[in-house]
């Protein structure tokens, strides 16, 4: 029963996804599903949420067109975070040496006016400081220190970024869509 349930799930959301209003999107993903949305956080059409119950975004984020979030693990996006489309943020994967192939589950925290760049994947386990920026494509696999800015596969610092934030992520983000 419990898988049946599961599938439902995961069949609403992906149709919620596809709901042209973002009120509606927000509203649903807070009451019927549990997720932890700040005000004002703006959550663009064709995404994909694992685990919704453990997904906190802050007041004023975005998260863009196509965004994964796989909350299974915990995942924190904290305040005027801007997630670009198609990036991806998981929070379990396999472990390769175990002969069960079992899953783990790590926690991932990107903190306050964190920019992930367009179809970035950010892995199990890893925080995103604050202010850092993740390059379009990057793969993030370790911690990312504040005001970073990295880009390759893996993620490497090619630039700093000042501390010096005045901005609202959602401030340009289009009312319906």
């Amino acid at each position: 029963m419990n898988k049946y349930l599961s599938g439902w799930k995961f069949w609403a959301l992906s149709a919620l996804g596809r709901v042209p209003s973002q009120w509606l999107r927000r509203l649903v993903l807070r009451r019927v599903f549990g997720a932890d949305i700040g005000a004002d956080a703006v959550v663009y059409g064709g995404f994909e949420i694992r685990a919704p119950r453990r997904l906190v975004i802050g007041a004023g984020s975005v998260i863009g067109h196509r965004v994964t979030l796989d909350a299974r693990g915990g995942l924190v996006i904290g305040c005027n975070v801007n997630i670009s489309g198609e990036a991806m943020i998981w929070t379990a994967q396999h472990d390769y040496r175990d002969p069960e192939f079992n899953a783990v589950f790590k926690p991932v925290t990107i903190e306050d006016h964190a920019w992930l760049g367009t179809r970035c994947m950010v892995l199990p386990g890893v925080t995103v400081g604050r202010g850092a920026v993740v390059a379009a494509g990057a793969v993030v696999t370790h911690d990312v220190p504040p005001c970073t800015v990295v880009a390759g596969i893996p993620a490497r610092e090619v630039a700093r970024r000042p501390d010096d934030f005045r901005y609202a992520a959602n401030k340009d983000a289009l009312a319906v869509v």
